[in-house]
């Protein structure tokens, strides 16, 4: 397909939970329908990022009619080298992904710890953003389903765990 910057179909589930003044809250993210394309540099880094290697010894060749890349042109061979990246499908990777955008596991103490302290509320927390993302193509396995660039601006999924403490007189 053509590839497009946002899924046509995406959608989100949260679930929580409170029991005995422990909390959970998670949040899971959908994004389906979407193709990317990377742009010529970023090609060679596909693959599940496996790279040039890969794709150097597993390219068409006279002898190795089944392979899972195209033929490699070199840069000597300057007019056939543009056939390297010429636009098709082949380029285009399904970003369809599940991830776990969101995770917070707090706990409240209980008022009889804190009476006479001053404080109404003492609730500490962990809480965790992009920790799991499921890809149905293993090739975008390097990138970040969400980022919308084709160029040479992507960057890998940034996990960002925090504590928290709230005090609440």
């Amino acid at each position: 397909g053509v590839p497009n910057n946002y899924p046509p179909m995406s959608f989100s589930l949260e679930r929580g939970a409170i029991w005995k003044g422990i909390s959970f809250a998670a949040l899971f993210q959908v994004g389906t329908g979407r193709k990317f394309k990377p742009d010529d540099t970023n090609k060679i880094w596909m693959g599940g990022g496996k790279g040039i290697f890969e794709w150097i010894s597993n390219r068409w060749t006279p002898t190795n009619r089944n392979a899972d890349y195209p033929i490699l042109h070199s840069a000597a061979a300057n007019v056939e080298s543009a056939s390297n990246f010429q636009p098709s499908t082949f380029w285009a990777y399904d970003a369809t992904y599940v991830r776990l955008k969101n995770v917070v596991l707090a706990y409240s103490l209980p008022e009889g710890l804190i009476k006479g302290t001053g404080l109404s509320d003492v609730r500490i927390s962990l809480m965790g953003q992009n920790l799991l993302t499921w890809r149905k193509d293993e090739s975008m396995k390097s990138y970040d389903p969400e980022q919308v660039a084709t160029g040479r601006t992507l960057y890998p999924i940034m996990k960002i765990y925090s504590i928290g403490l709230n005090l609440t007189f």
